[in-house]
């Protein structure tokens, strides 16, 4: 078994490790029915074996090689080939000629879940903005100290339903927790 880190959790129902989102974030993402889901994921890792393991398929985009690496094997050995496709697209800080690509959607997948917690996150969030609805939005590390702040992002969302949950145990920040956002876009 993968190594867990602080706040990761195992999912009971089928001992695989559970996104890394906050807690209450992925008790309300448990509740929904994913097995019809097509899932857009920017940013791979034991998450992206979990939502296999419950929806439909499941894009991830990495720019990670050593990530990718370790996703695409775990994606392999679980037989789950059929149901995960995982790209690499390695991008340089600072190459924004490149934030297209790395954004990019194929025009045969249509997503109803769009999970952002990799790099590039605000470029991510206003790709997803562009996408047919109705789509959910998941937003890791929301507005969170040594991750991700961002005032464009809470802008480009501020006229969408959306719903905060904050990791209510996490103590590793200045002011501004660990959260998680679900937006839904409609």
């Amino acid at each position: 078994m993968k190594e867990l880190y602080d706040f990761q959790r195992i999912d009971t129902t089928n001992g695989l490790i559970e996104p890394w989102l906050t807690h209450p974030a992925l008790d309300e993402i448990k509740r929904w029915d994913l097995y019809h889901k097509n899932i857009w994921e920017w940013g791979s890792g034991m998450s992206t074996i979990w939502w296999a393991f419950y929806c439909k398929h499941i894009w991830s985009i990495e720019a990670n090689s050593e990530w990718f690496k370790n996703t695409e094997d775990s994606i392999n050995l679980l037989g789950l080939t059929r149901k995960a496709t995982i790209i690499l697209r390695e991008f340089n800080e600072g190459d924004q000629e490149h934030v297209p690509d790395y954004t990019s959607i194929p025009n045969s997948f249509r997503p109803d879940i769009v999970v952002v917690d990799g790099i590039l996150r605000y470029e991510c969030i206003l790709k997803a903005l562009t996408l047919p609805r109705p789509l959910t939005l998941i937003v890791d590390n929301w507005q969170q100290d040594y991750v991700f702040i961002c005032p464009a992002a809470e802008e480009a969302l501020r006229d969408y339903s959306g719903q905060i949950y904050l990791q209510p145990d996490h103590k590793d920040h200045e002011g501004k927790p660990w959260q998680t956002g679900i937006w839904q876009l409609k």
